[in-house]
């Protein structure tokens, strides 16, 4: 018998036991040749089975692609496109690895096999393995750095699991060798049978189309939900390949039903934070109308029923508010901003939302305690609540979605802490810890779990790529504090920016957009200038604090330790980027944290401005800071009327506010027909809307003029805002701030004929 006979008899032995238990098999192939390969494929398991290639699109993937093809059942996709196959199901998955390997797609392909199916992983041959680098580090390497500086410690760690996993097969064909044998695996395990609730409005044929009774179960409680006639959210969590996408789809179709059956109107609005996070949810909305034999128009983003009295649509997040529901449904909620998400629950009267708990969206568990906690805290709904557990696709202990979590920090939690803890951060007894990346994953597993686990519960929107990104970049490295005991208790990301090529930074001012160095690149490009460029300074990437030690100073405590250590290090500067809140530039600001730009739309997800902030370390960095700081403001204080219209006042008042005595460019001159219209206005003779120019004119010298300037009060200012730049009705504004109309053009003239002295009449 030959090697590739044997080896098949192998591998058909793993997929029997596969089907027999409902469970999927990793095989990891090592091969340089594609024919090695179609020796293993061309004859036995795939030929009458459905099956899937990935490959990265090069010519030895297109190869391979039509090799198979002319043996087995086989569809085939590049990697930059397997967002598209999301919800489709295949017996096999044959996946070419030798010229990309993104984490985020290996956490994307693998939910797609069915139990009893196999998951071919090619690799490199072996003796090529310490220098497997593949498109996917590309995108890793920015200035000064090449691609053979990127480490492969992702990689190795990859590897490693797959090595210490019991039941993955690894061969090498151009050796004919078997490097590490399968375990067999016998303990089989059962669904549980479907039951019918013998009362309920939903018709049978929708809940037939369930595959778990977990489904039948959620169905159930929705109807329920629906039924109740109390402001009330429900919220939906699981893993992923649970159906949760999907059962809320077949509860849309039945409302549709239910309304277009007694002709009433029903308005329903689905958002996610991207249209493919709802295509799963919309399929089987569309499975659930054909069983019931409701006739649809499709419209942009949905469908139309009964000449638009029953529509069912997907609007981005920032887009869902501006419309009346009856019903709001949010899939994968975890990935949109809390606060946000609030929004939504207090101007709908009915809500949904779906959260993965752990999956390459990540950061479910810590969205649903957080998110849970301030529903009950300020009484915003009712709330219903269902986790389901049952796979869709394969049995509930599958070991290929074990080794997934393990290897892709799925499942990562932050540590437990304990009083000694809590009294050595209190006590400020914290240590700032360095990491060696190279030796991190293989001999320090556990400590990166808990450095994970804080992210996913501070609710940052992690992708498996995030990871591979700190520990293979050159540019991008780990940071963190711990207490006495060594619990960390603060994560850290940090990247090298700057000490750019004068080559570089011009070829952004021609629309070019080179990797990496986010802060100095985009302050170069939009003021057009390339000292900062040659600045040398640290991005704050990411930083959280354990959730159940916010608000007691670890955070600041970090940040100074980034600044001690960037200083020891000669750096001019250190930045951070993030959606503008009023909190997060509080927080900022006050540790020195100078506002340089911000972006010219809003996040289409959270509904945030994006800023940058820079404190500058050296007298150098301080001067060029100083001055982009100055244009920033003068940049902001034209803006607000036109293209940051909506911002929020508060976030607005921040960005004018500066630690620098700065006058302005200009000397500020009226004419004397302005001057007595203005004196008119100040012993109101004459409204505001005769002076309207004049006193935009002395409420810009005024935040521009940071040297010489009256004292106004933190509301004066607010009022400044509303009125001169985000030009607020008075009605409008006093309701932004609590006050009455009346009051607030008492504040607003007050103020004025503090400016008016000081500036002119002196």
């Amino acid at each position: 018998m030959s090697f590739f006979e044997a080896i098949r008899e192998v591998i058909e032995e793993l997929k029997k036991e596969a089907l027999d238990l409902f469970q999927r098999r990793i095989v990891v192939i090592h091969t340089s040749k594609n024919s090695n390969l179609l020796s293993v494929f061309e004859k036995g398991i795939l030929r009458k089975e459905k099956s899937l290639l990935v490959h990265d699109g090069d010519e030895k993937g297109k190869e391979l692609e039509e090799l198979l093809k002319r043996k087995i059942k086989l569809d085939s996709i590049v990697f930059a496109k397997t967002s598209k196959i999301l919800g489709l199901t295949y017996d096999n998955a044959i996946i070419d690895l030798r010229n990309n390997l993104n984490p985020d797609d290996i956490g994307r392909l693998f939910g797609i096999v069915r139990g009893g199916g196999m998951i071919f992983l090619i690799l490199p041959k072996r003796d090529d393995m310490k220098n497997w680098r593949t498109r996917f580090h590309e995108i890793l390497a920015s200035y000064p750095f090449t691609l053979k500086d990127v480490k492969i410690n992702f990689e190795k760690w990859f590897y490693k699991t797959l090595l210490e996993d019991q039941l993955t097969l690894i061969i090498d064909l151009d050796k004919e060798e078997i490097i590490k044998k399968a375990k067999k695996q016998k303990k089989k395990e059962y669904r549980k049978k479907i039951f019918i609730p013998e009362i309920s409005e939903i018709p049978k044929r929708i809940y037939k189309t369930c595959l778990t009774q977990e489904q039948v179960e959620v169905l159930y409680s929705l109807e329920n939900f629906w039924k109740k006639g109390e402001k009330s959210t429900f919220i939906l969590k699981a893993n992923r390949g649970r159906g949760k996408s999907a059962v809320i789809g077949l509860f849309l179709s039945y409302l549709v039903w239910k309304f277009s059956k007694i002709g009433k109107q029903l308005l329903i609005g689905v958002t996610a934070p991207e249209f493919e996070n709802v295509e799963i949810l919309f399929k089987f909305f569309n499975i659930g109308l054909k069983k019931l034999g409701i006739k649809v128009k499709e419209v942009e983003g949905g469908i139309e029923v009964a000449k638009g009295r029953i529509l069912v649509l997907y609007k981005r997040p920032v887009r869902i508010k501006e419309k009346y529901w009856d019903l709001v449904v949010v899939d994968e909620a975890a990935g949109i901003p809390i606060p946000f998400l609030y929004g939504i629950i207090k101007r709908f009267r009915k809500t949904i939302f779906s959260s993965t708990i752990h999956g390459y969206e990540g950061a479910g568990r810590g969205f649903s305690i957080r998110f849970l906690k301030g529903i009950k805290e300020e009484k915003l709904a009712k709330i219903f609540e269902f986790e389901m557990e049952e796979p869709i696709r394969y049995s509930k202990n599958d070991p290929v979605e074990k080794w997934l979590f393990k290897v892709l920090f799925l499942d990562a939690e932050p540590c437990e802490l304990t009083k000694k803890d809590i009294y050595d951060i209190s006590s400020k007894k914290l240590e700032y810890c360095k990491v060696d990346a190279d030796k991190w994953f293989i001999e320090r597993e556990n400590e990166v779990r808990d450095f994970i686990g804080i992210y996913i519960l501070a609710h940052y929107r992690n992708r498996p790529k995030d990871l591979a990104l700190l520990v293979n970049s050159p540019n991008h490295f780990p940071r963190f504090i711990k207490t006495s005991k060594g619990k960390i208790v603060n994560s850290i990301h940090l990247s090298k920016e700057g000490n750019l090529s004068e080559e570089i930074i011009k070829s952004v001012f021609e629309r070019e957009k080179p990797k990496g160095h986010v802060v100095p690149l985009v302050l170069c490009r939009h003021y057009r200038i390339v000292e900062f460029g040659f600045l040398k300074g640290i991005r704050i990437v990411r930083i959280a604090t354990h959730p159940k030690v916010m608000g007691m100073g670890i955070g600041t405590f970090a940040i100074k330790e980034i600044e001690r250590e960037a200083k020891e290090n000669g750096l001019d500067w250190i930045g951070v980027s993030f959606g503008a809140t009023p909190r997060l530039l509080k927080f900022w600001t006050k540790l020195g944290f100078v506002p340089l730009h911000i972006s010219l739309e809003r996040n289409t997800v959270s509904g945030e401005y994006s800023v940058i902030l820079v404190k500058p370390l050296t007298e150098k960095s301080k001067e060029i800071v100083e001055k982009l700081n100055y244009e920033f403001r003068l940049r902001v204080l034209g803006s607000l009327m036109d293209v940051h219209f909506d911002i929020n006042h508060d976030i607005a008042l921040f960005l004018l506010k500066t630690p620098f005595e700065q006058l302005p460019h200009y000397n500020l001159e009226f004419t004397e027909n302005q001057k007595a219209r203005m004196e008119a206005f100040l012993k109101e003779v004459l409204p505001y809307e005769s002076v309207a120019e004049v006193c935009r004119d002395l409420a810009k010298y005024y935040f521009l003029n940071t040297k010489e300037r009256p004292h106004l009060s933190e509301v004066q200012e607010k009022i400044l805002v509303l009125k001169s730049f985000l030009v607020k009705s008075w009605k409008r504004a006093g309701i932004l701030l609590d006050m009455q109309s009346k009051v607030v053009i008492k504040r607003f003239r007050e103020a004025m004929k503090k400016l008016w002295k000081f500036y002119v009449i002196k």
